[in-house]
């Protein structure tokens, strides 16, 4: 076992974070502590990461179990985590705007909602459309359970995302079996079969978001949607904003008194980076206002 501790920037909560939105699985949040299985090019390496210092000057500890691939593991939980992230100017934005100042107090040092790689997050978002969060991180469990490896630490199982071949193998009738409708079992498997042919999700990092649109919306079952969460979570594109999520429409009609897509796109443009953390917390403020309040509590 290893340990590392990450100064964050400040202000920063894990718990606010993971309140906000829980983890989709395999990715664990027990309360207190985050645990992850990550996948690197030495191995698979099982972590915990728990927060020991306050809001404003926060600390997390990083336990890795194992001696192969921890650096890796440790960049990769920093970028899921968003430990190195900025949000001051998200957050002066939001204080000089009456309809969010209200918010920012509470929702300060809670991170975006983020995939934990560009691969698994284009498959939650293809596993996303169209029915509840709930269902749908139900669904990403079974299809974990069922495709990816499980790791044992102590008492605990964790579990690795599948991998391309995990889910080709597996074949449409055992996803069908595992919760996917016909058509997401068969978006899920073109596209591992185009990522084991050559396609990288994480190669649409660099890329200008309006070209990026246009190579995820050329995939099978991936329409402006499913694209846009896709770039806003797992690229990190957080000029992106999915302006015709039912969630971000009741927000905005909320705060701002407007629901059209076009007009939360033209809001949100002059965001510039800062557009999905603020568009975020204003979901999150407007469906899960007395968790926030709650969770930030339990967090001082």
């Amino acid at each position: 076992m290893k340990t590392y501790e990450v100064e964050p920037k400040a202000p920063y909560s894990l718990h606010l974070t993971f309140m906000g939105t829980e983890p989709a699985f395999p990715t664990v949040y027990d309360g207190r502590c985050l645990w992850r299985v990550v996948e690197t090019g030495e191995g698979l390496v099982p972590a915990r990461v728990e927060q020991v210092g306050p809001r404003e000057e926060p600390l997390l500890r990083v336990k890795v179990f194992s001696s192969r691939g921890s650096d890796e593991a440790l960049e990769a939980l920093c970028r899921f985590l968003c430990a190195h992230d900025d949000l001051g100017r998200a957050y002066s934005r939001m204080e000089a705007d009456r309809a969010l100042g209200e918010m920012l107090p509470y929702v300060k040092g809670m991170m975006p909602w983020t995939a934990f790689g560009p691969f698994e997050g284009l498959i939650d978002a293809i596993l996303f459309q169209q029915i509840s969060l709930k269902a749908a991180f139900s669904i990403i469990r079974r299809f974990v359970e069922w495709l990816g490896k499980p790791v044992k630490i102590g008492q605990h199982v964790f579990y690795t995302f599948p991998r391309p071949e995990d889910i080709l193998r597996a074949g449409q009738d055992t996803l069908r079996s595992l919760g996917l409708s016909k058509n997401k079992a068969s978006y899920v498997l073109n596209l591992a079969e185009a990522v084991l042919e050559g396609f990288d999700p994480g190669s649409l990092e660099d890329v200008p978001a309006e070209r990026a649109l246009e190579v995820l919306t050329g995939l099978k079952g991936v329409g402006r949607w499913t694209a846009e969460i896709f770039m806003a979570t797992g690229l990190k594109k957080w000029e992106v904003v999915p302006a015709d999520d039912l969630g971000i429409r009741r927000a905005f009609r909320q705060l701002y008194g407007v629901e059209d897509a076009s007009a939360i796109r033209s809001i949100t443009s002059r965001w510039g980076r800062d557009a999905w953390p603020i568009a975020y917390y204003m979901l999150v403020w407007c469906e899960r206002k007395e968790r926030v309040i709650s969770a930030l509590k339990k967090a001082r």
